[in-house]
């Protein structure tokens, strides 16, 4: 017998011997939050080893937005690990207001200081 039950977001599932806790439903709803809902996935969102510039960046128009969508990530990472790196990457420039440009290759884009 499967039981459902959903605590701050995560939906547990408990069938013999077995838990499983998983965060589909807030997912979808932060995707579908942020305009996001029909994007493709990619295998690894960020490159390891970006360098991180504020030369020739953009201010954002509001910083609130960005520190909303990293809070809601960290949260995520309860059930998404692998999200993790990126997550804390981006979540350093969470307090600034510049658009980055990534040295590592050319149109890289997010949020640097």
């Amino acid at each position: 017998m499967e039981v459902k039950v959903i605590f701050l977001g995560i939906e547990v599932v408990e069938i013999p011997n077995v838990v499983c806790l998983s965060q589909r439903k807030y997912c979808l709803e932060l995707l579908y939050g942020f305009g996001m809902l029909g994007c493709k996935p990619v295998k690894t969102p960020l490159e390891s080893n970006l360098v991180i510039s504020d030369q020739n960046g953009d201010l954002l128009e509001n910083i609130t937005d960005f520190q909303n969508l990293i809070g809601k990530l960290i949260y995520l990472i309860v059930t998404r690990p692998d999200i993790a790196y990126e997550v804390q990457v981006l979540s350093q420039y969470s307090k600034n207001q510049i658009i980055f440009r990534g040295e590592g290759r050319e149109g890289g884009e997010g949020i640097a200081n």
